[in-house]
C-alpha cells in the first residue's frame, strides 16, 4: 500500500515539474510540455498544456492533455509518454479548462444621485 501511494506521489511531483519535456505519442514524437495546469489549492496538476506540430500549420497548436492519459514520465530523459497518437492529439481541444472563482464578484460601485461630468463642455 505505501509503495503505490510513493509511486502515485512521485508521479505527482514528477509531473507538476515537467515543463519543456517531450511528449512521446503512440506513433512517435508529437510535441512538448508548456506548462502543467494546477487545480485550485491542489500540488498535483490535472492537465498538461502541450505545444504541438501539426501538419500544414505554420505555428504550433497548443492544447489541454489530461495527466490520465500520461502512461510514463522519465525525469533523466525529460520525456512523457501518452496513451494516443498524434493525430488524436491534433484534436484535443484547444482550450483550458479554468476552475469557477469561489468568491462572488465585487459589487459594483452604484452613482446614484452623483452627475457625471460631461466630457467636452
Amino acid at each position: 500500500m505505501d509503495a503505490a501511494v510513493s509511486t502515485t506521489e512521485g508521479r505527482s511531483r514528477l509531473l507538476s515539474a515537467c515543463h519543456g519535456y517531450a511528449v512521446y505519442a503512440n506513433d512517435g514524437l508529437a510535441g512538448e510540455v508548456e506548462t502543467p495546469l494546477f487545480p485550485p489549492d491542489a500540488a498535483a496538476p490535472d492537465f498538461l498544456l502541450l505545444r504541438i506540430a501539426c501538419r500544414g500549420r505554420l505555428f504550433p497548436r497548443f492544447v489541454s492533455l489530461p495527466v490520465g492519459l500520461v502512461l510514463d514520465a522519465d525525469a533523466a530523459g525529460r520525456q512523457l509518454r501518452v496513451a494516443a497518437d498524434r493525430a488524436t492529439l491534433e484534436r484535443l481541444p484547444v482550450n483550458v479548462p479554468v476552475a469557477e472563482a469561489s468568491t462572488p464578484d465585487p459589487p459594483r460601485p452604484r452613482y446614484l444621485g452623483v452627475r457625471r461630468p460631461a466630457f467636452g463642455r
